[in-house]
């Protein structure tokens, strides 16, 4: 198949019923879109008495791809090995803690023409001595030593709740697990992730070293994370999608108006289908990783 759409729901609640949201949402706005679900095995247990019409494609992901040598479950690591599993030529991942608000398919057409073999929400451009914009994970002279970066590169910040890759992005993915392999000291983090250690910190080091600019200049993903002067409707023409990333225990890291409106969306989709709306998205914030 050429191009389509990857959802990766593993160990968690969360995951199996934000992926099923996600999905749902995808295909609300555009039924011809297909979308591979990447899991466990759990899913089944969470969408007894659900139809799969959401999903054209589930595959179950080796549990090597997910957890480390004792068996502690490791999502980034489940990241960084999408591309074995994708079916497509052209792929585009999706957090599944994320609703698509509009037809998605003009962006992965758009993503397709730029001709580069990887893309993901960028944030910012810097060297070693500057303060870059969602450098989030690492130090500078701890990530440029890590990573064996000259004082002279440059690291492009990204956020992983979406990525485009294709075919010709193995050597990429096998260098985001070399790295990951070689173990950055978790205490360094400069903030905790779950216990385990952020695929993104892997991701800007890999890129930085193979000189791979991830900037497509597509604003794809709000994250509501500060209040916003636009209304929720000019998001929605603003915007492709909209994710509850980061913590969802305590201050969640999206504000309250917007977790009001992922469950005010999803209410107007299910009602399409006369559905009920049983996966929440306070079910979803309360068992997430990084609440860890």
């Amino acid at each position: 198949m050429k191009q389509g759409i990857i959802i990766l729901a593993l160990k968690k609640d969360a995951y199996y019923c934000g992926a099923f949201n996600l999905a749902l949402s995808i295909k609300y706005h555009n039924p011809n879109i297909n979308i591979t679900l990447l899991s466990d095995g759990g899913h089944t247990r969470v969408y007894d008495g659900f139809k799969y019409s959401v999903f054209d494609n589930i595959k179950e992901i080796d549990k090597a791809d997910y957890t480390d040598k004792n068996s502690l479950f490791c999502p980034a690591k489940a990241k960084l090995n999408i591309n074995k599993y994708s079916p497509y030529d052209n792929t585009l991942y999706i957090d599944s803690d994320s609703l698509v608000l509009k037809d998605i398919a003009p962006v992965l057409d758009k993503l397709v023409s730029l001709n580069g073999n990887f893309y993901a929400q960028y944030f910012g451009t810097g060297g070693i001595n500057d303060s870059i914009n969602y450098n989030e994970w690492a130090e500078n002279n701890l990530l440029w030593e890590f990573f064996k970066l000259k004082k002279t590169d440059k690291i492009n910040t990204v956020n992983s709740s979406w990525m485009f890759f294709n075919k010709k992005t193995d050597k990429l993915f096998n260098k985001f697990n070399d790295n990951y392999n070689k173990v950055f000291p978790i205490e360094m983090l400069k903030k905790r992730w779950g216990g385990t250690l952020p695929d993104e910190l892997f991701i800007v080091g890999t890129l930085a070293q193979m000189n791979i600019n991830p900037n497509s200049g597509i604003d794809l993903m709000f994250f509501g994370n500060e209040i916003d002067s636009r209304s929720v409707s000019q998001l929605e023409l603003d915007y492709y999608a909209f994710t509850l990333f980061g913590g969802g225990v305590g201050r969640t890291t999206v504000r309250d108006k917007y977790i009001t409106w992922y469950d005010r969306i999803l209410f107007k989709m299910l009602n399409k289908y006369k559905q009920e709306h049983r996966f929440k998205a306070d079910l979803i914030l309360k068992n997430k990783h990084v609440n860890r």
